[in-house]
């Protein structure tokens, strides 16, 4: 597989190739699909900006079960996200600083 992509300024983009189960993708087409931001709804709770890029409400399907948000949190905001059982939450901070904590960790982060 080979892959190149070339990108004008200003640009913010997010990729993400996931594919769980290889042995059944190989044995469907492949596709490609471009989404633009304002593809995705945004909600706000509480002043935090939600956007929902994989999962329910999300004009991008995946085979498999996972879901993905992109969120906005303005200094002096909280934001809450309850996580089912027997689920896994990863997050990946682009800028700014804050606290993440749970019921079993605690981490500060500061992005430069």
């Amino acid at each position: 597989m080979y892959h190149a992509e070339a990108l004008k300024e200003p640009t913010e983009a997010s990729q993400i190739w996931f594919e769980p189960h290889l042995s059944q993708a190989v044995k469907r087409a492949p596709i490609y699909l471009q989404y633009e931001s304002n593809h995705f709804s945004l909600i706000d709770k509480d002043g935090v900006t939600i956007k929902r890029l994989l999962g329910n409400h999300s004009p991008m399907q995946l085979v498999t079960d996972a879901q993905m948000w992109d969120v906005i949190i303005p200094q002096g905001k909280v934001y809450t996200h309850s996580l089912s059982l027997n689920r896994t939450l990863a997050g990946l901070v682009i800028r700014g600083d804050g606290t993440l904590s749970s019921d079993t960790i605690e981490a500060n982060f500061v992005v430069i």
